[in-house]
């Protein structure tokens, strides 16, 4: 994979995760578990910001140097 194609992907990933974390964002507001604060929902993200670093390390290891 060249490094454009990778950026395309990469660009497709953070498009997924920015749909995902407005979709939690909602549920959670949804169910009455949202929080106020900064740092007080990051508990909700940690899975999706987990599989979303697995992603993106695959992809590194993708590109043709």
């Amino acid at each position: 994979m060249t490094k454009e194609e990778a950026q395309i992907e990469f660009e497709k990933l953070i498009q997924k995760k920015i749909h995902d974390e407005d979709k939690i964002m909602y549920d959670a507001k949804g169910k009455g578990i949202w929080k106020m604060g900064l740092d007080a929902n990051r508990a909700l993200f940690s899975d999706l910001d987990n599989e979303f670093r697995q992603k993106v390390e695959l992809l590194k290891s993708m590109v043709d140097e």
